[in-house]
């Protein structure tokens, strides 16, 4: 069951909802460092607040990122504006931008979040410690690991609650579950193999001339080349 959910992954390669996703992880990111353009930098790429929010004007900064929630919501509208406008929405890029909302969500709340409360700049604050070799690289593998995670169990969905049962794979629903657990462990581990390999990307392609949808592409591709291999040769669940 596993492994037939894996070969997807050639799929996944050419999603948009995916790509975008994690292009604009590199881009929010990278805005990080410019300590005056940040919030205009978000609005260029469509990081704002819906037209119909409450309290804000096309000209007002507030909203865009006064807390990591108002991001993300915002992250969310932009993807979703992205893919309805070019009419390629899937479930896989409606989990792939759940995955990436959720590792910003992970990675910056504590930061974001202090003593004094929540504001444009400790957004930026937050955003920017992701934005070191290091940083991108913890991002991405989480990213991916949580991708695949919810990419995974949502194929196998379809087949896994048939073996549910006396006699059957998982003898209650406990047991499913703890395949679930033990599915998603599976996929940070595997995740790991993108570390060093994601940060030296981010790295290089900022400093030549900065990452563009296209080379994002690309690296999505290898990048996910790297996780199935990783999820075929390193074990797994009883259940694969």
């Amino acid at each position: 069951m596993l492994e037939a959910s894996i070969e997807g992954f050639e799929r996944a390669k050419r999603d948009d909802g995916l790509i975008y996703s994690f292009y604009l992880l590199t881009q929010i990111t990278h805005a990080a460092r410019n300590q005056d353009g940040f919030i205009q930098r978000l609005r260029d790429l469509g990081i704002a607040p819906s037209p119909l929010a409450i309290h804000t004007t096309p000209e007002s900064d507030a909203g865009v990122a006064d807390t990591i929630y108002d991001l993300v919501a915002n992250f969310t509208n932009a993807v979703d504006q992205r893919l309805n406008r070019r009419g390629t929405r899937s479930d896989l890029g409606e989990i792939a931008v759940r995955a990436a909302t959720e590792s910003l969500t992970a990675l910056c709340e504590d930061r974001a979040s202090t003593l004094f409360g929540s504001n444009q700049e400790t957004v930026q604050d937050a955003l920017y410690r992701l934005s070191s070799k290091s940083g991108f690289a913890k991002l991405s593998q989480d990213f991916f690991a949580r991708m695949t995670s919810g990419f995974l169990t949502y194929n196998l969905s379809k087949e896994l609650s048939n073996h549910v049962g006396p006699g059957r794979r998982f003898g209650d629903i406990s047991e499913h579950n703890d395949f679930i657990r033990g599915l998603d462990q599976h996929c940070r581990s595997a995740a790991s193999v993108l570390e060093e390999f994601s940060g030296q990307w981010y790295s290089k392609h900022n400093f030549q001339g900065g990452i563009t949808e296209r080379k994002t592409f690309g690296w999505v591709g290898h990048a996910l080349d790297k996780m199935k291999s990783a999820l075929q040769h390193s074990g797994g669940p009883d259940a694969a």
